[in-house]
Formats: C-alpha cells, sequence, structure tokens
C-alpha cells in the first residue's frame, strides 16, 4: 500500500529577545525542516529553538488529519477488471491513523483492506476510505459485457470500384468493448475491407463481409456490379460519295473502347433504300442517284452518315484553229488535236447529272489579252474569230459539288506536249512563253481518290514580272521599271513621295499589296495594284516601305525589295511585309528596288538589316553616400538625391538603342583621383566602399547614335544646385572646389533639335 503523508508542525513561540538569527530542533530523533516533518509514533512533538543568545525554548504542536484525496480512479470499468485505488492524506503534526476501505455495493465492485478493487457485476458502487474522521470516496460505474453485435448496413449493391463505409452497433449500448472490431471478408478479390470497414468493390461477384469482436460476429452480403459503361458513338466519316452501283464499308467509332460496349448489336438502316442500302456489317450499296442517310443505333444512341448517290460527267467542246467547235467529249477524253499544230481559241465546260447544288467555272490565257474573266456552265471562254491562240486554262467546281469531287485537267502544249494534272483552278499550260494549247482532257475525282496522273508540272511560265514606278521630289512619276530595277534617284537628294506596284505574268492567282511610312502621317492602308501609296503635292517624304504577295501567287513566290534612304544609302533587303527603310529618324527613301523569287530561292542580296527604327532611351544609376545604388531611371529623370547633402559616389549608365550602330560612354572626376578613364554601357564609374565623392562626369554617344542624336545632361552641385546642361562629352560639375555631385540627369535629343534647358554654365573649374 502507497501511503503518501504530509506533516505540519506549527509553533506559537513568545519572546522577548528577537534573534537575528534562529535555528530550530526537535526533542524527537526525527528532523523537522522547514515547518514540516514525517509522521511518527508521538502524537506531540517538543520543539527547541535556540537563538544566538543561546536562549532555549520549547513549544507543544497539536497532532491532526486535515484532509484526505483518492488521486486515481478509472470508470467505467469492465467485469473483472482489478486495479489499485491511491490516496494521499494531509496532517498536522503525527496524528495516529487507521485506513478502513468500503464498497456501497460489494456484489458490484469489492475492495479490499489496502485498497484493490475488482468489478464483479454491472452496475454502480461507491468506494470510501476513512483515515480518523476524514473520508474521501469515489463513484465506479462497472458497464455490461457484450450480448449481440450488428453491422448497421444491409445487403449492399456496389459497382466496380466504389466504396463504401459499414459500421455496426453492439447490445446493449452501454456495454464494453474490451476487443477490437476486426473486419474481413469472404472474397477479397471480390470486395476488399479495411481495418476501419471501408470496403471497396474489385471485380464483379458477391462477397460477405463480417466483423467480430471477441466471441460476437455479424455479417453483411456485398454484391459487386460491373455496368455498362457511358458511351457514344459516331460515324467514321460525315458523308459518303458513291457513283452508281458502288459499295463502301462505314463502321461505328466509340467513346468508350470497353469491349463489351463494342461488341453490341448495331442496328443499320437507310432513310431511302432506293438511293442506297445498308448492310449488318455496314456495307453501304448505291441503288441510284440522290441522297439518303444512314442511321446506325446501339442502345437508344444513334449516329448517322450523309450518303450522296452521284454518277456526274464533265462535258466539254473546244474550238479548233481552222476546224472550228469539236463534238462533245466527256470524262477524260482528248478535246483538241495532237501533231497538227492547232492552236485551241475557245472552250466550254459544263456538268451534268448533279444531284446537288453547285456546278462548274473556268478562266483562260488568251494570247495578247492575259487572263480572261472567269465563266460557267457552258459558257464560252476564250475568242471566236480571232485567231488568238489559248495558252493556260483554269477549272473550278463551286457548290456542293466541290465538296464531293476534285476536278483534274491537263493540256497538251506546243513544244511541251501532255503537260501533268492541274486540279481545282490551278492554272495549266504555259504563260509568257507564246505557247499555244493544242488539246485538253477533264476528269471528275472523287475527294479523297488518287490523281488520274502525276501533278509535278501542270504549268509552264516565265516568272512574275513586278513592275512600279515612285513620285519623286522635283521630277513627278518616274518611268515604269521591272524585277529589281532602280526606281528614284541616288546622289541627288531627292524625296520619294508615293510608289505604284504591280505584278504580271502570273502562273498563279493573288496580286501585290503595299504601304507606306509618311512624314509626319505614319503608316498608310496596304494598297494593291497599281494604287497609289503615299502623297502627291504635300511635299511628304517617304521613310519606309512594306510590300507582300496575296493568295496562290504568295505560296509560291518571295517578293524582296530594298531602299536607298537618307544618311544610310542602300539598306539591306526585306522580303514579303517586312518593313524597309527607317522610321524614327526624319530619313527621306530616295530609290526602290523590287524582286520577285521562286519559294526557296536566295535573297537576291543581304537581309541583315532592311530597316532602321530609332526610339531609344538612356537609364542610369547612382550609389550614394548610405542609401548606396539608386533604382534604375530613364530619359531626364533624377538620379541622387537633392536638399540631402550626400554625395554621389559612382554611376551606371546605358542605353537602349533598338537598330542603332553605337553606344553610351562615360567618365567621372573623382575626390582625390581626378578624371577616371571612359566607361561603356553600365559598367562603374566612380568608386563604391572608398566613400569618395563624384566632382564632374562627362559622357558621349558613338558611331550612329552620336550621328542621329545628342545626348544631354546636368548635375545638382554642393553649393550650387543644378548647373546649366552639357552635351556630348563636355564637362558637367565642378573640378577644384571639392565640391560634391549630389544629383543628376540626362536626356537624348535628336540632332537638330532644342536642349531641354540652359547651356550657358554646365561646369564650374577653379
Amino acid at each position: 500500500m502507497n501511503r503518501i503523508g504530509k506533516y505540519v508542525g506549527i509553533a506559537l513561540l513568545l519572546f522577548n529577545h528577537v534573534s537575528p538569527l534562529a535555528v530550530w530542533a526537535s526533542e524527537t530523533e526525527d528532523e523537522v525542516q522547514s515547518s514540516t516533518s514525517e509522521a511518527v509514533e508521538s502524537s506531540v512533538d517538543t520543539v527547541e529553538v535556540l537563538s544566538e543568545s543561546s536562549e532555549e525554548i520549547s513549544a507543544e504542536v497539536e497532532s491532526e488529519i486535515v484532509s484526505i484525496e483518492i488521486t486515481n480512479t478509472t470508470s467505467p470499468l469492465s467485469i473483472g477488471e482489478k486495479f489499485k485505488l491511491e490516496y494521499t492524506v494531509e496532517t498536522q503534526g503525527t496524528p495516529e491513523m487507521t485506513y478502513d476501505w468500503i464498497s456501497s455495493n460489494p456484489e458490484i465492485v469489492s475492495v479490499d483492506k489496502e485498497g484493490n478493487i475488482e468489478a464483479l457485476g454491472s452496475g454502480k458502487a461507491t468506494i470510501t476510505l476513512s483515515v480518523g474522521d476524514k473520508e474521501a470516496s469515489v463513484l465506479l460505474v462497472v458497464q455490461p459485457e457484450i450480448t449481440t453485435i450488428q453491422i448497421n448496413e444491409i445487403d449492399l449493391q456496389l459497382n466496380v470500384a466504389e466504396t463504401g463505409q459499414l459500421s455496426y452497433v453492439v447490445s446493449p449500448s452501454t456495454a464494453a468493448e474490451t476487443k477490437e472490431a476486426v473486419w474481413s471478408s469472404s472474397q477479397s478479390d471480390v470486395v476488399s475491407v479495411d481495418a476501419n470497414g471501408l470496403i471497396t468493390a474489385v471485380k464483379e461477384g458477391v462477397a460477405t463481409v463480417t466483423v467480430t469482436i471477441g466471441a460476437f460476429t455479424d455479417s453483411v452480403t456485398v454484391t459487386v456490379n460491373n455496368p455498362l459503361p457511358v458511351f457514344e458513338i459516331q460515324m467514321n466519316k460525315e458523308k459518303v460519295l458513291l457513283g452508281a452501283s458502288e459499295t463502301e464499308k462505314v463502321h461505328l467509332v466509340y467513346s468508350n473502347l470497353d469491349e463489351r460496349v463494342k461488341s453490341l448489336p448495331i442496328s443499320w438502316s437507310s432513310s431511302d433504300n432506293n438511293v442506297a442500302t445498308i448492310g449488318s456489317d455496314g456495307t453501304i450499296r448505291a441503288q441510284s442517284v440522290g441522297e439518303t442517310t444512314i442511321i446506325a443505333k446501339v442502345e437508344g444512341k444513334t449516329a448517322t452518315v450523309n450518303v450522296v448517290v452521284s454518277d456526274p460527267s464533265v462535258i466539254y467542246s473546244t474550238h479548233i484553229q481552222s476546224v472550228g467547235w469539236q463534238g462533245e467529249k466527256k470524262d477524260g477524253e482528248l478535246s483538241g488535236t495532237e501533231g497538227e499544230a492547232k492552236r485551241l481559241e475557245a472552250i466550254k465546260v459544263s456538268i451534268e447529272n448533279l444531284p446537288f447544288k453547285g456546278g462548274v467555272e473556268y478562266q483562260t490565257h488568251v494570247q495578247s489579252f492575259g487572263w480572261m474573266n472567269w465563266e460557267q456552265n457552258g459558257q464560252l471562254s476564250g475568242t471566236e474569230g480571232l485567231a488568238k491562240r489559248l495558252e493556260g486554262i483554269r477549272i473550278k467546281l463551286t457548290g456542293e459539288v466541290s465538296e464531293y469531287y476534285d476536278i483534274y485537267y491537263r493540256v497538251h502544249a506546243q513544244s511541251y506536249g501532255w503537260l501533268d494534272w492541274a486540279k481545282n483552278g490551278e492554272a495549266a499550260g504555259t504563260e509568257g512563253l507564246a505557247k499555244r494549247l493544242e488539246a485538253i482532257e477533264i476528269q471528275l475525282v472523287k475527294k479523297g481518290e488518287v490523281a488520274p496522273g502525276s501533278t509535278a508540272t501542270p504549268y509552264v511560265y516565265s516568272n512574275p514580272v513586278v513592275s512600279y514606278t515612285t513620285h519623286v521630289q522635283k521630277q513627278g512619276w518616274k518611268n515604269y521599271v521591272t524585277n529589281g530595277e532602280m526606281s528614284g534617284t541616288s546622289g541627288e537628294a531627292l524625296r520619294l513621295e508615293a510608289v505604284k506596284l504591280n505584278v504580271s505574268d502570273l502562273a498563279y492567282t493573288g496580286g501585290i499589296e503595299y504601304r507606306t511610312n509618311i512624314q509626319s502621317q505614319g503608316w498608310q492602308d496596304w494598297k494593291s495594284n497599281n494604287e497609289l501609296s503615299g502623297t502627291e503635292g504635300l511635299g511628304l517624304r517617304l521613310e519606309a516601305i512594306g510590300i507582300r504577295l496575296t493568295g496562290k501567287l504568295a505560296e509560291n513566290y518571295d517578293v524582296y525589295y530594298r531602299v536607298h534612304s537618307q544618311k544610310f544609302g542602300w539598306l539591306d533587303w526585306a522580303k514579303n511585309g517586312e518593313s524597309a527603310g527607317t522610321v524614327g529618324l526624319d530619313l527621306r527613301l530616295e530609290s526602290l528596288e523590287v524582286l520577285v523569287v521562286k519559294k526557296g530561292d536566295k535573297a537576291p542580296g543581304n537581309t541583315k538589316r532592311p530597316y532602321v527604327f530609332s526610339n531609344p532611351s538612356v537609364n542610369y544609376t547612382t550609389h550614394v553616400q548610405k542609401v548606396g545604388w539608386q533604382r534604375t531611371v530613364s530619359n531626364g529623370q533624377m538620379s541622387g538625391t537633392s536638399g540631402q547633402s550626400l554625395r554621389l559616389e559612382g554611376i551606371l549608365i546605358n542605353t537602349f538603342t533598338q537598330s542603332l550602330t553605337g553606344s553610351i560612354q562615360y567618365r567621372t572626376h573623382v575626390q582625390k583621383e581626378g578624371w577616371q578613364d571612359w566607361k561603356e554601357n553600365w559598367e562603374i564609374s566612380g568608386t563604391q566602399g572608398k566613400a569618395r565623392r563624384l566632382e564632374a562626369v562627362e559622357i558621349r554617344l558613338t558611331d550612329e547614335m552620336a550621328q542621329f542624336y545628342d545626348v544631354y545632361y546636368r548635375v545638382h552641385a554642393q553649393s550650387y544646385g543644378w548647373l546649366d546642361w552639357a552635351k556630348n562629352g563636355e564637362s558637367a560639375g565642378t573640378e577644384g572646389l571639392a565640391k560634391r555631385l549630389e544629383g543628376i540627369e540626362i536626356k537624348l535629343v535628336r540632332k537638330g533639335e532644342k536642349a531641354p534647358g540652359s547651356t550657358i554654365r554646365s561646369y564650374v573649374k577653379k
């Protein structure tokens, strides 16, 4: 038995003399420390107090029990559970003590003389400890034993991969669970269960899940289903084109590739079996000209494909030199002559037996006339009675027919024989070579099917010719020049004011567009095919130009151009809409060269620098006493301080020049060191960590930057405040006066423009 006692000794002492030091002593053999002592058999202690004067005083202390406390309890208890109660007793002195333990209900909880208790049955009992006239009690509750266990959930249905949480209750509800619940599955490959009753459906099947607590169990049946996944269907084609008696097989595309989905039965049908039928394997069979919809159904899902049954023919007739109109030919037959050196002079083309909207358009390239207007559906293209040869032809389908068919055509050309097949508006024949067409074949081919022969070289031509003229200051419009020739002047200091361009001898559809950047107006809108870009009579210079090709021409050719610019001379070649010239420098264009080059061929010269754009900035930061490096500022903002008497100690400067060459250089006059060497582009000029003042600065530009810009700068100097502006390497600040620089401003100004302020007194020297 653990007994813990607290004993307190109390003495009332009367003194005629108060000693500064008292020593307590006990007549018993046990030592009394402070005012407490362990309990001993005697109930009264005699305590002596010895003072420095050796006076002795004795006192008797009364012993008693002050309090009792049971310090450990365990509730609720389970039947059969045993443990020992502990307690503390607080006493005064050393009283005699006897300990009595009593249970109010020993059939529920028993207790022996040492405080050992045992739970015997369910219910409540109060355990009391008596010591002398003091008592302490504790109420203990004993839980009943489990009689049954029941899973809350009834038989469950889950889909594969789903989870569920099982739980249970015991009876009676107040019963103690002295053992952990254990969960198990009869088929863990069907349903798995973790230690907390969380079940997971693994595969299709049935499993029994059981919970066990000691000798008690309960089970639930879990059925796992594997339902058909969600899916959508569509046809592998949006539309099908069939000729008479042709067949084509279609199939469904499933959004879910589960084999069970793909094996579902398909119901096929046709909205018009007179046009086309559909077999159980997805084979469509054409019956007659027309249009129908093939329908597939799977588990309530529907997919469709539009089917057109067509048997169109292309019909064409040619007008032949000295023969006149030949009879109609169709579907790839030769119209014209071979080996007779007779020219084709005109043609008519049409299509018959179309089940949908659309037709055919065509244009011919005629000797002396060039490309004629587009004609359609049996109209004449070319000439009659003028003895003009056809040199080239373009044919294209229109409307719905162009969605289902390609039209191919090839020609027999003088000196070349049969050229390769062109299609859908491409040029066939020759251009710029004065060669006659002698025969033609035309054929319809279903979309996606192979061409009837080689398509490598359907057309032979000379390169397109670009023609251009410029309006020159004092001279007006110059004569047209072509293919890289110079238009304008060189060495006469005369501005270009306007330009016109066109392109001819085209093997492909398309044209040429151009725009100009005009003094005080900026970039104009794009113009095309001999429209004027620029101004007349306003005395405004062109400063830059952009030129580009359009249509099929742009897919097969590049247009290159370069300009002669004031102060720069000939810049490099630009191409395909890039800018050529200058912007931001007020410089005139003086001449222009333009050339069309076949796609992939080399440029006519260097392409590195066709354009100079300038809107430069100057950036700078200073190292300030006690502050360090300040944030970077630009273009006239102050770096440093004003009115704080803090010296500048170092400076960093750079320029963002865009396409101008050159940089910015600077040097500083430093306390005790004098003028330092020139620095450039963010190198430190001055000092850092030496506590030395900057007293003056010089800044200058180089190369093209110096040619087009002045750099101005001014400083805030000790005792003087802001001095006037210096420029282009002049000194700003003081020298020989031991005056610190405190702030600086730097600006770039276009050559010839005004200074940002007074320039009279930028530098003071002793």
